[in-house]
């Protein structure tokens, strides 16, 4: 449990890192660690989903139910203009890295 814990933290230290940077390799940096922590972007590519991005506090982690689930979602309206969207998963949970101060989480 320890060893997910340090993943989680080392993961979420080079997502802040990566959100830092606006060099073309820090956006993929970022994309690649939410892809690895198993998120989906969805764009914000209707005026509905524009709308609904808009709602959502920019680059913070916000944890919501859907259908009994809980779900984690993650706003980018400047790189990428979507919202990437994660389920919990027992291998590398969301929700311990809540703990580090540095970890971008909200919505609790």
């Amino acid at each position: 449990m320890t060893n997910h814990l340090a993943a989680g933290l080392a993961i979420a230290l080079n997502l802040v890192l990566a959100a830092c940077q606006s060099t073309p390799q820090a956006v993929q940096q970022k994309e690649d660690l939410l892809s690895a922590a198993g998120f989906t972007p969805q764009p914000a590519n209707t005026p509905q989903r524009i709308a609904a991005m808009k709602k959502l506090p920019p680059n913070k982690f916000v944890q919501q139910t859907k259908n009994s689930q809980i779900v984690y979602v993650y706003a980018d309206p400047v790189v990428c203009q979507c919202v990437y969207f994660g389920v919990r998963r027992p291998t590398l949970s969301i929700a311990k890295w809540s703990f580090s101060s540095d970890w971008p989480m909200s919505g609790k």
